[in-house]
C-alpha cells in the first residue's frame, strides 16, 4: 500500500524530468554544462530540505509529517522548480546565435524520419527490458533466496560496467 502512495507522489516528476532533459540537451549541445550542474545540484540540495521538512513535518510552518508521500512529493516538487529555472534560462537565451523561438514550426517529415530511424532502437530497448523483466519474474517464482541472489549479481554487474560506461561517456 505504502509503495502506490509513494508511486503516485513521484510519477509526476518523471513528466517534468523529460522536459527538463529536452532544455538541457540544448545546453548540453552547445557546450554549456555549467547550466546544467548549477540547476540539478541546486534541485539536489533543495530536496534534501524538502525531503526533510515533508517526511517529517515543521510544526512551525504547519507542514504535517507525510512519510513516504512527502519523498515523493518533495522528489516532484523539485523536479518541477527545475523545469522551470531551466525553461526561464532557456527562454532568456538570446537568439542571435540560436534562433530557438523563430524555428518553433512543427515538420511532419522531421518527425517520420525520427521514428524511421529511431523505432528498431526503441524496439531493441523494449524486447531487451521486456526480456530481462521476464527473466527476473521467473527467478522471482524460484524463490525470495534466488532472486536476492540474482539481484545482488546484477547490481554487481552493473557496478563493474558503470565505470566503464562513465569513460565512454566522458571521452565522447
Amino acid at each position: 500500500e505504502l509503495e502506490l502512495k509513494f508511486f503516485y507522489s513521484i510519477v509526476p516528476s518523471s513528466c517534468f524530468m523529460c522536459v527538463s532533459g529536452a532544455v538541457f540537451g540544448f545546453f548540453s549541445g552547445t557546450g554549456r554544462t555549467k547550466i546544467i550542474a548549477t540547476v540539478n545540484t541546486s534541485m539536489c540540495v533543495l530536496n534534501i530540505v524538502f525531503d526533510y521538512a515533508l517526511i517529517y513535518g515543521v510544526p512551525f510552518l504547519r507542514i504535517p509529517s507525510m512519510g513516504i508521500v512527502g519523498a515523493g512529493l518533495a522528489t516532484s516538487i523539485c523536479a518541477m522548480l527545475g523545469m522551470f529555472w531551466a525553461m526561464i534560462v532557456f527562454l532568456k537565451e538570446k537568439q542571435e546565435m540560436y534562433p530557438t523561438r523563430r524555428l518553433l514550426n512543427f515538420q511532419w517529415w522531421r518527425l517520420t524520419k525520427l521514428a524511421y530511424y529511431g523505432m528498431p532502437s526503441g524496439l531493441q530497448v523494449l524486447l531487451g527490458s521486456g526480456g530481462f523483466t521476464f527473466f527476473q519474474f521467473m527467478i522471482g517464482y524460484m524463490g525470495a533466496n534466488e532472486l536476492t541472489t540474482s539481484s545482488i549479481l546484477i547490481t554487481l554487474n552493473n557496478l563493474a560496467f558503470a565505470v566503464i560506461i562513465g569513460f565512454c561517456d566522458a571521452t565522447s
